[in-house]
């Protein structure tokens, strides 16, 4: 029998998303601000209540394309927020639409998402070793992507969000040691 995570084996689109994507070293920028923004859209709900929104969303947004969605302006906004297929949070809606306009800022600058969350683990994954249930301390290594983001003007990234973030786009290898993508993602190419 497959292990895998504990919290992955409650429904079908966890098990699969588990599966699948989770925890994969990913590098493609639109991608990584999909995360992102997924993981914003998260804050204060399950990861299974985006999983059934995540097709909405992606309408909405433009598959997260921050060349547009970095033009959305208060009409695209209104329509959004009164989208019932999407989770409606103002706030959360804002910081998107925020998020990729200092992306394309950042883009003319020479930074990207990816050179953000990779530069400081020479490119592979991050392997914390923990046991199933074990709570681990990320502080340390959280908070200085934190202020990183912060300082460059990214909205709703606090220490939760970031560190779910660097466990969605693969930079952390979060996987309990006895679930079968530990060592796949361990052995990524």
């Amino acid at each position: 029998m497959v292990y895998r995570c504990e919290w992955a084996q409650k429904d079908p689109r966890l098990m699969s998303y588990h599966d699948h994507e989770w925890g994969v070293p990913e590098h493609d920028n639109q991608k990584l601000f999909e995360l992102m923004s997924l993981e914003e859209f998260q804050a204060g709900l399950s990861w299974l209540t985006v999983l059934k929104k995540r097709d909405a969303l992606r309408r909405a947004f433009a598959n997260f394309d921050v060349s547009i969605v970095s033009n959305y302006g208060e009409q695209q906004f209104e329509q959004l927020i009164h989208d019932a297929s999407i989770i409606r949070n103002r706030a959360k809606v804002q910081a998107t639409i925020d998020n990729a306009t200092g992306l394309v800022g950042l883009a003319e600058q020479g930074i990207t998402l990816d050179g953000l969350l990779w530069s400081n683990t020479n490119q592979q994954p991050l392997n914390h070793f923990r046991k199933s249930g074990e709570d681990l301390d990320v502080s340390k290594f959280v908070m200085p992507y934190v202020n990183k983001f912060k300082h460059l003007g990214f909205k709703r990234l606090g220490p939760t969000t970031m560190y779910s973030f660097l466990q969605a786009a693969g930079v952390v290898n979060d996987h309990e040691l006895k679930c079968f993508r530990y060592n796949e993602i361990i052995n990524f190419d």
